[in-house]
């Protein structure tokens, strides 16, 4: 386990600058390093992610103040995540009538594939990486900057933007490079996010009214309101 703590402070702590090393920068590495640990390490072990951020960071000696009181920073890192803007893409067969979805792993609601953008990385180049990591999916050739949908969610408070990416291949074989955050990827019919089933996050997206007034372009206007 110490060659694999060390291999992991290397590749993900000690060569932070002193921006990334404060406690809300911190936490964004430490949390690649969870699932980095989890995904290519050691899938069976149990840590929940407070125990290993501890164990991890427990050869050095300037983040003792942070280890003695995690429970007080993650808390403070949550609220901070709450105001960094999350992007990804709403996919639509090419029939228009279904959408693409995930559940993260543990959880019970599906939404669209998204993240938190990175530092100096743009909504698009966000919108890319976190939909290529979580569906295998690459909408690069299929994005286009002005055709989003932009809200916010509304426990949380956090900005959203969802690039509209059309006629996606139902046989697509999609699959996520991220195994232990996203635990399922589905087709699902729109008329079925219409009913208000509780399983979907996103059926407030799918109405003409929502649509007009999130839309980015009169193209979006027309392709959401098909559906």
């Amino acid at each position: 386990m110490d060659q694999t703590r060390e291999s992991l402070l290397c590749r993900f702590i000690v060569n932070l600058d002193q921006e990334e090393k404060k406690p809300d920068r911190l936490f964004f590495h430490l949390q690649n390093a969870y699932w980095y640990y989890l995904d290519f390490l050691n899938p069976e072990d149990k840590m929940s992610q407070t125990e290993f951020y501890s164990w991890l960071l427990n050869p050095l000696s300037e983040y003792n103040e942070i280890r003695g009181n995690l429970k007080h920073y993650l808390k403070q890192f949550k609220q901070y995540q709450k105001h960094i803007p999350l992007y990804g893409a709403i996919l639509l067969n090419e029939t228009l009538d279904c959408v693409l979805l995930v559940m993260n792993y543990n959880q019970t609601v599906y939404s669209f594939p998204k993240g938190k953008v990175n530092k100096n990385e743009s909504g698009v180049e966000c919108a890319i990486r976190e939909v290529w990591e979580e569906v295998g999916y690459d909408i690069s050739k299929k994005i286009s900057e002005k055709d989003y949908l932009e809200f916010v969610c509304e426990d949380t408070g956090q900005p959203q933007r969802m690039y509209i990416i059309c006629g996606v291949s139902e046989d697509h074989k999609f699959t996520t490079s991220t195994r232990y955050e996203i635990g399922s990827i589905q087709w699902v019919q729109i008329k079925d996010i219409q009913r208000g089933d509780s399983a979907y996050d996103c059926k407030n997206i799918f109405s003409t009214k929502n649509n007009q007034r999130k839309a980015k372009s009169k193209t979006q206007i027309r392709q959401l309101n098909q559906i």
